[in-house]
């Protein structure tokens, strides 16, 4: 489709993103279906036997089974010796995304047998996989190539005959990539894909951390599974929508767009954050929502329009190969993106933990974690410190905030 490169790209590409908005659901039902609660354990019994608790150096609280029962009466121990043990924190929970429906089935502040039950993820995955390879399987025998005669310009303008002609002159791989084009096409792409990738990672953590915990009557989990398929939407509408603006517009001034815009988008993020926190409102809800989907459509609209934009610099005839190589930045990028905020966030995480122990009553500590708060690293790192923990055991008359 030579008159409209942009378009044909980006029809050919949407799929990535169109499937995730079906796949998203469908997910959703099998984890819920797949999922099994772990054992709880008597909270009287474990009190009659306090005293065969015991806690490592990591922090990490363990109990002889054969000296408890479960808490229903129809389950007995099948297991002897010690086994690890954990209050649950329905908030973690919230946060890592486990849908209501499977939250109404644990007891906040409930004791449970680490490693008992399952989250469904590995039964889900093997639904979805053979499902994906049954449909794979089955639409590779209705692809077929066009046939010989077909041309898509059958009579040619004068100035879409020019517009052909100067892209018959064509590079050659090895000529491509010793040019400065290339390379500043590549750090492009690569940045373009790099803050996609991070603001993927995080942004249903972030929504459901942060605008979950500032306004939980608003962002439930099923305001964030919605969430995820309007991002896939976005992205979706990104590699159709840019598509097409590349081929009226230019690719040029297309990838500025998403340069200078997507730069201004992602720094107001954290400000739409912070805002929340100190005034739960709807509005920073409501900007960071569609601040996100532009950045998500930019992130689809890239990959359309990128092969477009090689075929003008470089020529078509080879533009499969040059387009292979161009890609390792979007493959580099689904390491450093996620990477920079994972490691940005974890760095924050840490940081507000050690200033809210600050607060922490020594004694208190020992009691709740049962190590004393010079084990701080270490109890962090075993997650059996976390942000949520702390705040449950700093006085209230104090009114700090959670961060």
């Amino acid at each position: 489709f030579p008159d409209k490169r942009g378009l044909a790209a980006g029809m050919s590409l949407m799929g990535l993103g169109g499937g995730a908005i079906l796949a998203t659901p469908v997910i959703d039902g099998l984890l819920t279906k797949n999922f099994q609660a772990p054992t709880q354990l008597d909270e009287t019994a474990l009190a009659v036997a306090s005293n065969t608790i015991s806690v490592n150096e990591k922090g990490q609280s363990f109990i002889d089974l054969s000296q408890i029962d479960t808490l229903s009466n129809t389950t007995t121990m099948t297991e002897t010796g010690l086994a690890q043990i954990a209050k649950l924190d329905v908030t973690d929970l919230i946060s890592s995304g486990f849908s209501s429906k499977v939250m109404s089935s644990l007891i906040d502040g409930g004791t449970y047998l680490v490693g008992s039950g399952s989250t469904g993820a590995a039964a889900t995955m093997l639904t979805v996989g053979g499902a994906y390879l049954g449909i794979i399987l089955t639409s590779s025998m209705f692809t077929k190539l066009p046939h010989p005669d077909f041309n898509p310009m059958p009579e040619k303008k004068e100035d879409e005959a020019s517009v052909v002609q100067k892209e018959e002159k064509n590079m050659t791989v090895e000529e491509c990539m010793k040019s400065p084009q290339f390379w500043c096409m590549w750090l492009a792409f690569g940045a373009l894909s790099s803050t996609g990738m991070g603001c993927i990672s995080t942004a249903k953590t972030m929504m459901s951390e942060v605008f979950g915990g500032s306004l939980p009557l608003i962002v439930t989990s099923s305001f964030a599974s919605t969430y995820v398929m309007a991002i896939s939407a976005s992205n979706l509408a990104g590699r159709l929508g840019w598509g097409y603006v590349s081929d009226k517009v230019g690719q040029f001034p297309t990838y500025a767009l998403f340069g200078f815009t997507g730069c201004a988008l992602y720094a107001f993020i954290p400000f739409y954050v912070a805002n929340v926190v100190e005034s739960p409102t709807m509005a920073p809800l409501a900007l960071f929502y569609g601040s996100t989907l532009f950045l998500f459509s930019y992130f689809g609209g890239g990959f359309s329009v990128m092969p477009s934009y090689e075929a003008k610099l470089f020529g078509a005839k080879n533009v499969g190969a040059i387009h292979g190589r161009m890609m390792t930045a979007c493959a580099l990028s689904g390491f450093v993106g996620p990477m920079i905020v994972t490691r940005c966030r974890e760095s924050k995480y840490k940081k507000s933990i050690y200033e809210l122990s600050e607060h922490v009553n020594p004694e208190t500590f020992m009691n709740e974690f049962g190590a004393s708060i010079s084990d701080l690293p270490q109890l962090i790192e075993n997650k059996v410190v976390t942000i949520n923990k702390l705040m449950q055991v700093i006085p209230a008359e104090l009114n700090i905030q959670d961060p």
